[in-house]
Parts: structure tokens; sequence; C-alpha cells
């Protein structure tokens, strides 16, 4: 049985080891109790004190961890230190792909939903698709260069966008006997579109179809 002889004021410190592990650590602390769900002070003689001042995290759920301290004369702190893990999700638009890695840039590929500890940093890195350009990175709404680092400190989205490329079809009556003009239309990358009614005529003849060669040996 444990009697406290003074007050205890000491507050131990949490240092992040990386994205979902930390450890505990103060000068004059010989125990250590890390718990989700002791959010006051515990008794000295409580089930849980340990040595071990380290603690993995859920990466999958929501986690707040509380760290109390005792000394080696039984005194427990009256002071913690808490530290919570953040989702981090990644979304991806048209035309794109985004990957996230922890700690470092070659560092722990992150799925999306993952859970991390609050000031990790984490690598948002957005690849384009072929028929795209103009890529962009979003934090949020924000947006931020591609592959840099992005310190969480909240439940964070990543995204990324593009632009589809667009392309000119110019039409051709592909015989000087024919009449009448067409200008060119503007098509968008993998967008379903209908070319533009034929405009063109000559007398006798009934249009038959588009085609990308002159000889009709392209595709219609």
């Amino acid at each position: 049985v444990y009697t406290a002889t003074a007050t205890y004021t000491a507050t131990p410190t949490i240092t992040r080891n990386d994205y979902n592990t930390f450890t505990a650590s103060e000068s004059s602390a010989e125990y250590y109790f890390i718990s989700k769900t002791q959010t006051t002070k515990p008794s000295a003689s409580a089930t849980g004190w340990s040595k071990t001042a380290s603690q993995d995290v859920s990466t999958t759920a929501k986690e707040t961890w509380y760290v109390w301290i005792k000394d080696s004369s039984g005194n427990v702190s009256s002071n913690s230190a808490t530290i919570t893990n953040y989702k981090v999700s990644l979304t991806a638009y048209a035309g794109t792909s985004i990957s996230a890695k922890a700690d470092s840039a070659s560092g722990t590929n992150l799925a999306s939903n993952t859970y991390v500890l609050a000031n990790t940093p984490v690598y948002p890195t957005g690849v384009l698709s072929t028929g795209y350009n103009t890529l962009v990175v979003k934090k949020g709404n924000t947006t931020i260069t591609n592959g840099s680092s992005q310190t969480i400190t909240a439940d964070t989205t990543f995204s990324s966008s593009a632009t589809p490329n667009t392309y000119t079809v110019n039409f051709n009556k592909n015989d000087s006997a024919a009449t009448g003009t067409m200008p060119a239309q503007i098509l968008t990358y993998d967008a379903s579109s209908t070319l533009t009614p034929n405009a063109f005529s000559k007398t006798g003849y009934v249009f038959d179809s588009w085609n990308t060669a002159a000889n009709g040996s392209g595709t219609s």
C-alpha cells in the first residue's frame, strides 16, 4: 500500500515514435499508467501501473490515451498527458490516383481511413492518368505541393483531381464538288460525345458517315 507524502505535480512528456506508437517519459517517474479510459488520477494501488512506457495505438479507430506517472515513493502526479489519433482519408477524382506515406516520403504506406497519431507527418502523392493534365492535390480545401510533408492535427482528407484533355475535330467535306461549311468541334477526353451532324451536301449523293481517313479506311 502506498501513502502519498508530498504534492507531486510532474507532467509526463509523450513522444511519438511513429504513426501508431508513442513513448511517455518523465525524469522522476518510476511507473506509468497508460489507459484509454482512465481520465482521472488513478490511485497508487490501482491495477495497471507499469514500468513500460510505450504504447501501440489503433490504426482503425479513434483513440485518446491518458498517461499518468508515479514516483519511487508512490506519489501519483496530479498532472497527466494525452495523445489522440486522427483519420487520414484519400480521395482520387477522375484522371488521378493518390497515395500517402507516414513519417517520411518513403515511409509506411497508408490505406484510406487509416488513423495516425497527432503530429504524424504524412506525404500525400497524386498521379495523373493518361488523357488528363494539371494535377491538383489538396488537404481539405487547401491546395498543397504534391508529395510534401503534411502534419496531421485533425481528421484529414487528401484529394487529387485533374483536368481532362480536350481535342479538336475538324470536318473535311473531302470533295471539291460538295458545298457547305462546318466549324470544328471540341471533344473532352473520356467523355461520351456525338459528332456534329453533317452539314455538307453534294447533288445526287447521300451522306453515309464520318471517317478518320479520306478513303473511308479509317475509324467511322
